[in-house]
């Protein structure tokens, strides 16, 4: 059951790590093409860009959120006994 839950937590934080990186290379481009080609040529493609800022910031919050969760979650190993009970 913990190595399961160390998995589930270390695949989480990859997640988070991973779409950071994501992040930072899309504003990296965002920044040079806006320096490259001209804001003026750039304009069509704003609303693009806001969209994706805006459900990047969900996104990642979102998975911090469930992060987080995992992590205060205690785990409980439900015995087949125990399932009678339940009933």
């Amino acid at each position: 059951m913990r190595i399961a839950k160390n998995i589930l937590i270390g695949g989480l934080s990859l997640q988070v790590v991973v779409f950071g990186v994501f992040l930072f290379i899309a504003i990296f481009f965002d920044l040079k093409a806006t320096r490259g080609l001209g804001k003026e040529a750039m304009k069509p493609l704003r609303p693009l860009f806001l969209a994706f800022y805006i459900s990047a910031v969900f996104i990642t919050g979102r998975s911090i959120y469930r992060t987080a969760g995992k992590l205060l979650v205690h785990f409980v190993e439900i015995k087949p006994d125990h399932l009678c009970h339940l009933f």
